[in-house]
């Protein structure tokens, strides 16, 4: 049996040892919170609203908090294909518009072939909508909706290698691989699970008959897995690294009040929400290089536009 002193000494030790891990929780948790505010501030980066058809120039963009923003949000999601060392700023190989509607737990994806035919804002010319991204982020939010006919409420820009480590970070996404892709890259059709380098190829691979048509349905694939395959991923070391990731490739005007707002709605919304619409357009050759261009109809544009808008409500 024990002595009352011994069991003095041992009742001392107690709260110190208490003590000693409540520090130790807490300066674990002050060091995550600072790595998550510092890795919020590399990728914020707010863009000023330049006019279009749907954002008059006496109306400029309002920043609202989370709490006073509306359920139903616009994003516009842009894969930049930039060449490694050096100063080029790239063209936008990726355009995605998402319309997430939280009360309603749906996402809307339409995406613009990257040689669509459009008026550059700004610029007074028409040329392929991913050259618009050579006058920078805010010339092509504006091209798009000047186009697409909604308002994008927020934008998302990534490079090629950050959206190769985020696939990777999550252990590959469980794509259906179709015969075309799988030739060309030497895999078996069928559902498989794709690396991120396989996954990038997946998602602009047009080697087929559908080209740019068939690489906007992949890149969408592409979308849902990610959305899905993902639901799951709450650990504090796996959103720690997805952090890391999102500091280097990523670049967005959403603050960190608002990520973590739109957090709390995704983890609901899962590939079986999200729909897509599509633009039924044709290719032509012209203009004085006799470039291939994708040529959306004036009324498909309004047909498209008028869906849209009503997801957007």
């Amino acid at each position: 049996m024990r002595s009352r002193r011994q069991r003095r000494r041992a009742g001392r030790w107690v709260p110190r040892a208490v003590l000693a891990v409540l520090v130790l929780v807490a300066g674990v948790f002050t060091y995550v919170v600072w790595q998550v505010l510092d890795t919020a501030d590399s990728v914020y980066q707010p863009v000023d609203r330049l006019p279009s058809s749907v954002r008059p120039p006496e109306k400029p963009l309002s920043v609202k908090t989370p709490s006073e923003q509306p359920e139903t949000k616009t994003f516009l999601l842009l894969g930049l294909d930039r060449r490694e060392q050096s100063n080029d700023i790239g063209r936008a190989d990726v355009i995605l518009l998402a319309v997430v509607n939280g009360e309603k737990g749906k996402i809307t994806l339409l995406s613009l072939p990257r040689d669509t035919y459009v008026e550059i804002a700004g610029q007074g010319y028409k040329d392929k909508v991913n050259h618009s991204y050579r006058y920078g982020v805010a010339t092509t939010i504006a091209t798009v909706e000047s186009f697409a006919g909604v308002r994008v409420d927020h934008y998302v820009e990534f490079d090629f290698a950050g959206f190769e480590q985020a696939v990777d970070a999550v252990g590959g996404l469980e794509l259906e691989v179709d015969a075309a892709f799988a030739g060309k890259f030497g895999l078996t059709p069928g559902r498989q699970r794709l690396d991120g380098s396989q996954a990038l190829d997946f998602a602009r691979f047009r080697s087929d008959a559908r080209g740019d048509f068939g690489r906007n349905d992949r890149q969408q694939a592409v979308f849902k897995a990610y959305l899905d395959q993902t639901s799951g991923v709450r650990s504090p070391g796996k959103i720690k690294e997805l952090l890391g990731i999102l500091g280097e490739g990523v670049r967005t005007d959403l603050s960190l009040p608002q990520m973590t707002a739109l957090a709390l709605h995704l983890p609901p919304l899962q590939a079986g929400a999200v729909e897509s619409l599509r633009y039924e357009a044709t290719t032509a050759t012209f203009g004085p290089q006799q470039l291939s261009y994708v040529v959306v109809a004036e009324e498909e544009r309004a047909r498209v536009q008028k869906e849209l808008q009503l997801r957007a409500e």
